[in-house]
C-alpha cells in the first residue's frame, strides 16, 4: 500500500513539474507586474554610482491599480435568478433565492475578503482564481454532535413506523430551530488563492485537472494528516509510519529536521478522471524532481458526467482578454502596455533625484588659491589650521574638523547641469503612463469642461475596464452555481442566512433569517451576477439612456430594472406599495378635512339653534316671541323633484295649512 502511494505521488509530481514549466512565462510576467506595483522593480544604475545612488520608483502604478480595484469592487454584487415558470409562485421563489445568495455572500464577507482580492488580481496580474469548498463537517461539528444525541433521545429502540414518522418530524423541527438560534457559520468557504500558484489543464468545457501550490505551517499540517519527518527533512506519510517503526523522527525533533525552515510545500492536485484529489507534502529534504509524499487521497463527486470536467472547486477568470493562445498573454494585466514605460520613468526619476542630491544638495569643493597665497600641501604632509598635523588622504583629499576655517580659498565643482531634455523626457513619460488612468476618472477636469463632455469622457475611459467586469461577473456567477450544487448534493440540509441587504434601502436593515434547502433549488443552479462599478456620472448617463429607450418603447420596465441591477418584481412591489400609500394618505386627509368641517358646521348650527329656542318659541303665558318671517331660511335654488302641490320643485311661500290650530293667545 505504501509503495503504491509513493509511486502515485511520483507520477503526480512529474505531472505538476510539467505544468509549472508550461506556466513559467505567465508567472514571470505576473512577477514583473507585481514588483512594479509593490515598488520593488529593479532600477538600472551605472556601477560607479551604485553605492551612492538613491533608486527612485514611481508610485503611479500602485495608485492607479488601487483606484481601479476600489471602483470595481466597492458596491455589493446583485444576484439574478430566472424563475422556473411564469407563475407568481415561481417568481417569488426566484426572488427568495436571489436574496439568499446575496445574504450568503455578505455572510462570507464577500466584497472585502473575496471580491476585492479577486478584482485586484484581475487588474494587477491579468487573471484570478476563486475557490469554494464545503466545510460543514468542521463548522457544523457541534450541530451534528447534538443531533446524534437528540436522535438517540427521540428514537431509542422503537420499531413502530408511525412513532418513527412522528419523531422524525420532531427532529426536523428541533434541527431547524437549532440552526436558527445558534447562528451556524455558512457551510461553504470561499477563498481567493494567488493565481501564480495555480496551474490547470483545461478544455472548452472546463478543467480536466487543477493544481494549487501553497506553503503551509509544518507542525499544524503534519499533525493534521498524521504525517512526520525523517532525519533528512523528508515527509513521511501516516501509512509509511504505520508500516515501518522508527522511520519518522519524534515531534520534538521536527524543528531540527526542518533546518530553520518554518513551512512545507503542499500540492493540491484535483483530477476529473479519475475523480480524486491528491494532497502531496514536500519538505526541505524532498528536493528531487519527483520529491514529495502523498499524505491524503480524497475521492470526490465533482466530475461532470457529460463533459468529463470538474464542476469545481476552482473558477478561473482572465483580466483583459486577448486572442492569444499563449497562457502568458491570453489574459494580461491593466498595466501590460506600460511595463517598459514604468521602467523608463523609474530610471529618469532616479537620474533627476540623484542629480539634485549630488550636484546641488551636497556639492564637491576644490581649492582655488589666489595669486601669491600658495595652495594646499601634498597629501599627508603639512600643518592643520589649528597647528596640528593635517589629516591627509592618499587620494588627494583632506579631512577637516567641523567649525575650523579652511586656510585656502575654495569653490564648488561646477558639475554637469541637468539638461532640459531630461525633464522633458520625464514629463512625456509620465503623461504616457497617465493614460492608464486618465485624470477624468480621478475627478480632475478643466474649468472649461462641460458636464456632458465630462460624462462622455468618463464613460469612454471606463470602457477599458469593461472586459475585467464582464469576466468577473461570469466567474462569480459560476461560483454561485457551484455553491448551489454543493448545497443540494453535498450538504443536503436547509441553510439559514440573514436576508442580506434590504430589498430597498428605505426598508431599513436586514429582514430576518431566510432558509433555503435542496427542495427549493429544484436541481437548477444557473445564476447571473451583476457588478455595479459605475461612477455617478456613468449612472446618470445610463439612467438617461434607459429613460430614452423606455420613451421610444425599445425596452420594457423589467429589462430596464434588471439593467440597473434591481429585481423587477421587488421594484414593482415597492412602486405598488408607494402608490397605495399615496392614495390611502390622500383619502385619509380628505376624510379628515370633511370630518372637521362637519364638526364645525354642527357647532355653528348648535349655537344658532340655541338662539332660536330662546327667542322664537314663546312661553306659557301666551307671548309668542319673535316669529320668523314666512319663507325665511328656505333654499335659494329650486329643490330637486318637488312634491305634492309643487311638482316643479320651485320654492313658494307657505300658506295657512288646512286643519291648523291657532296658538294660545292668538286672535
Amino acid at each position: 500500500m505504501a509503495q503504491r502511494l509513493m509511486e502515485r505521488a511520483a507520477d503526480a509530481m512529474s505531472f505538476v513539474r510539467e505544468l509549472q514549466q508550461d506556466f513559467q512565462t505567465r508567472n514571470e510576467m505576473i512577477t514583473r507586474s507585481v514588483d512594479i506595483i509593490e515598488m520593488r522593480s529593479p532600477v538600472l544604475v551605472p556601477t560607479a554610482y551604485e553605492t551612492t545612488a538613491m533608486k527612485v520608483r514611481t508610485h503611479l502604478p500602485f495608485q492607479q491599480t488601487a483606484a481601479i480595484t476600489a471602483s470595481l469592487s466597492v458596491n455589493p454584487i446583485s444576484v439574478h435568478r430566472d424563475p422556473i415558470g411564469s407563475t407568481d409562485r415561481a417568481q417569488a421563489q426566484a426572488n427568495r433565492l436571489e436574496r439568499f445568495w446575496e445574504g450568503a455572500w455578505e455572510r462570507q464577507n464577500g466584497n472585502v475578503r473575496v471580491l476585492r482580492p479577486f478584482i485586484h488580481s484581475l487588474v494587477v496580474k491579468g487573471s484570478g482564481v476563486l475557490k469554494a469548498l464545503p466545510r460543514h463537517q468542521s463548522a457544523w461539528g457541534g450541530y451534528y454532535k447534538s443531533g446524534r444525541a437528540q436522535m438517540a433521545d427521540l428514537f431509542g429502540e422503537t420499531t413502530k413506523r408511525y412513532v418513527e414518522r412522528k419523531r422524525e418530524s420532531e427532529y426536523a423541527v428541533w434541527a431547524e430551530k437549532y440552526k436558527q438560534e445558534k447562528n451556524l457559520p455558512f457551510p461553504i468557504l470561499v477563498t481567493c488563492p494567488p493565481v501564480e500558484s495555480c496551474y490547470f489543464v483545461g478544455s472548452d468545457d472546463g478543467f480536466k485537472a487543477f493544481v494549487e501550490v501553497k506553503d503551509v505551517p509544518y507542525y499544524e499540517t503534519l499533525a493534521r494528516f498524521g504525517a512526520g519527518l525523517d532525519g533528512a527533512g523528508k515527509v513521511v506519510s501516516a501509512e509509511r509510519i504505520a508500516a515501518a517503526t522508527g522511520l519518522a523522527r519524534p515531534e520534538h525533533e521536527w524543528s531540527a529536521a526542518m533546518g530553520g525552515v518554518r513551512t512545507l510545500r503542499m500540492y493540491e492536485v484535483w483530477l476529473a478522471n479519475p475523480a480524486e484529489c491528491l494532497y502531496i507534502l514536500e519538505g526541505p529534504g524532498d528536493n528531487s524532481p519527483e520529491g514529495g509524499e502523498m499524505v491524503k487521497r480524497l475521492v470526490h463527486r465533482y466530475t461532470e458526467p457529460v463533459t468529463g470536467t470538474l464542476r469545481g472547486p476552482y473558477f478561473h477568470s482572465y483580466g483583459i482578454t486577448t486572442s492569444s493562445r499563449d497562457r502568458a498573454y491570453a489574459g494580461v494585466p491593466m498595466l501590460f502596455p506600460y511595463l517598459v514605460t514604468i521602467d523608463l520613468l523609474n530610471s529618469l526619476n532616479t537620474m533627476a533625484h540623484n542629480g539634485v542630491y549630488t550636484f546641488a544638495g551636497w556639492p564637491s569643493l576644490y581649492v582655488d588659491p589666489r595669486p601669491g597665497e600658495g595652495g594646499p600641501m601634498e597629501p599627508g604632509v603639512g600643518s592643520a589650521p589649528d597647528g596640528g598635523e593635517e589629516e591627509g588622504n592618499d587620494d588627494g583629499t583632506f579631512k577637516w574638523k567641523v567649525g575650523t576655517v579652511f586656510p585656502y580659498p575654495v569653490k564648488p565643482v561646477d558639475a554637469p547641469r541637468l539638461g532640459v531634455d531630461l525633464h522633458r523626457m520625464r514629463d512625456a513619460t509620465r503623461a504616457d503612463l497617465n493614460q492608464a488612468l486618465p485624470d477624468v476618472l480621478l475627478g480632475q477636469i478643466g474649468s472649461d469642461t462641460s458636464g456632458y463632455a465630462e460624462n462622455q469622457a468618463q464613460h469612454l475611459a471606463s470602457l477599458y475596464f469593461d472586459p475585467i467586469v464582464d469576466n468577473a461577473e461570469v466567474a462569480v456567477a459560476d461560483l454561485f452555481g457551484w455553491q448551489s450544487w454543493l448545497l443540494a448534493n453535498v450538504i443536503g440540509e436547509t441553510v439559514y442566512v440573514h436576508s442580506g441587504k434590504p430589498l430597498n434601502k428605505k426598508r431599513g436593515p436586514a429582514l430576518g433569517q431566510l432558509g433555503i434547502g435542496p427542495s427549493d433549488l429544484q436541481d437548477d443552479h444557473e445564476y447571473r451576477v451583476k457588478l455595479t462599478p459605475k461612477t455617478p456620472s456613468n449612472d446618470l448617463l445610463q439612467v438617461r439612456r434607459i429613460g430614452e429607450e423606455l420613451r421610444l418603447r425599445l425596452m420594457g420596465l423589467p429589462e430596464a430594472r434588471e439593467e440597473r441591477g434591481r429585481d423587477s418584481s421587488e421594484v414593482e412591489m415597492d412602486v405598488l406599495e408607494d402608490v397605495v400609500k399615496e392614495k390611502l394618505t390622500e383619502v385619509v386627509v380628505t376624510r379628515t378635512v370633511q370630518e372637521i368641517a362637519t364638526i364645525d358646521q354642527a357647532e355653528v348650527a348648535g349655537e344658532e339653534g340655541g338662539a332660536v329656542g330662546a327667542a322664537g318659541i314663546g312661553d306659557i303665558t301666551g307671548n309668542a316671541g319673535n316669529a320668523f318671517a314666512p319663507g325665511a331660511g328656505m333654499a335659494l335654488e329650486p329643490t330637486v323633484g318637488g312634491g305634492p302641490g309643487n311638482p316643479s320643485g320651485i320654492p313658494v311661500a307657505p300658506g295657512t295649512p288646512a286643519r291648523h290650530l291657532d296658538l294660545p293667545g292668538s286672535p
